[in-house]
């Protein structure tokens, strides 16, 4: 038999090679190559050519194969609206991960205390561990959310975080030092918003959270002043706020009602958020035991302006050269003031004023009826009251 007479081994590589004849009969050119050499009477001529044929044969078998495409860096967790599958931080990217970050873009950082996580509108929400510091940056109308300094998702509305369970966000690029310059107060409760003004043509830091939760952050009283007395300042800090939100807040076309008062931001309140509640224990448990009291005229919540101290005697908005005119803020004699000067416009309540009556014994009922005459205290349902307040800003050219 043929076998037999050329040897099983060259038997086997004839019909391989019959066999790669079949898999590229598609080929026309290789074919005909293969046919002409099976023509051949010598074996030893043909041997040359079948191991061109099967070289060929494993190159185009292997062009064919799907090229596999190069592993992606997992970049932070992103889960989708409740309508779409939840990502894993191994297999998820967030939207536009490719976007180019301007390098003239304005950031800024926050950071927490514990888990805490960023929606960013359009992409999804983006989860990170305690301690991580992320960036925001703003350019044309473009907010990014920054990860090793390249965009990992961009999106058109502002970037709000919030807190994980038992977490505190902060702002690790904003400075607000204790007294004796040993603590930095830059951390706040509830929710932080990286929000650009076209108003200000400013990129703020703005923290929102529950108004009572602002009341413990209020740092307008000394911590050993009498319990009286901060209860005071607690219910004129309160109608302050009440009176901002329920007229769309005291800085109208920006994304927030009041400023921290803080490094040249503003001359509302002074707010200096959580690490002032835990240092000012005595501050914050004033505000929650006046919790929802404000100063009322005619049973309407009332604004209460009020100043470090006045020189004898307080004096009215028109005194101030205000265009305010309010029946319940009057000139009062402030006889622990006299020979003073004034610190502050001296408008409405005296704060050294009040810290004396209070010594002497003064409620805050007392005292506040007295710098405000007409009124009484009142309450309000502030349980689900949202102040915004901004902690600070980099400017836009």
């Amino acid at each position: 038999m043929f076998w037999k007479k050329i040897g099983p081994r060259k038997y086997i590589i004839l019909i391989s090679a019959l066999l790669a004849l079949v898999v590229l009969s598609t080929n026309s050119t290789l074919a005909a190559n293969l046919k002409k050499s099976a023509q051949k009477s010598s074996f030893g001529r043909l041997i040359p050519k079948l191991k061109k044929t099967t070289k060929r044969f494993k190159e185009i078998v292997v062009s064919r194969q799907p090229k596999r495409r190069p592993a992606q860096k997992p970049v932070i967790a992103v889960s989708k609206s409740t309508s779409e599958m939840t990502e894993t931080a191994q297999e998820s990217q967030p939207k536009n991960p490719t976007a180019t970050l301007p390098s003239e873009a304005t950031r800024l950082s926050v950071s927490a205390s514990g888990s805490f996580s960023a929606d960013i509108p359009g992409a999804g929400t983006a989860t990170f561990s305690k301690g991580e510091v992320v960036k925001v940056a703003y350019s044309n109308g473009t907010y990014f959310l920054v990860q090793d300094n390249h965009a990992a998702a961009t999106s058109e509305e502002p970037i709000k975080f919030t807190p994980g369970a038992g977490s505190i966000l902060n702002l690790p690029d904003f400075t607000d030092m204790n007294w004796n310059q040993t603590t930095n107060l830059n951390a706040f409760r509830g929710n932080i918003e990286i929000v650009f003004s076209n108003k200000s043509k400013t990129l703020w830091a703005v923290n929102e959270l529950g108004l009572e939760d602002y009341q413990r952050g209020i740092a307008e009283a000394s911590h050993d002043s009498p319990e009286e007395h901060l209860k005071v300042m607690a219910i004129v800090s309160r109608s302050y706020a009440v009176h901002h939100l329920a007229n769309g807040g005291r800085h109208a076309g920006e994304p927030f009602h009041l400023k921290n008062s803080r490094n040249g931001n503003g001359d509302d309140q002074v707010y200096r958020g959580y690490t002032a509640e835990t240092r000012l224990p005595r501050i914050a448990k004033a505000a929650g035991d006046t919790q929802g009291t404000v100063v009322t005229y005619q049973d309407k919540p009332v604004i209460t302006p009020y100043s470090t101290r006045a020189s004898g005697q307080t004096r009215t908005p028109a005194e101030a050269g205000w265009s305010y005119e309010w029946p319940w803020v009057k000139s009062v004699p402030d006889p622990d003031t006299a020979g003073m000067e004034r610190l502050g416009h001296g408008v409405g309540l005296s704060g050294h004023g009040s810290k004396k009556r209070a010594e002497r014994g003064d409620s805050a009922a007392t005292i506040l009826g007295y710098y405000f005459p007409g009124t009484v205290l009142g309450q309000v349902d502030t349980s689900g009251q949202t102040v915004r307040v901004s902690i600070y800003g980099q400017s836009i050219k």
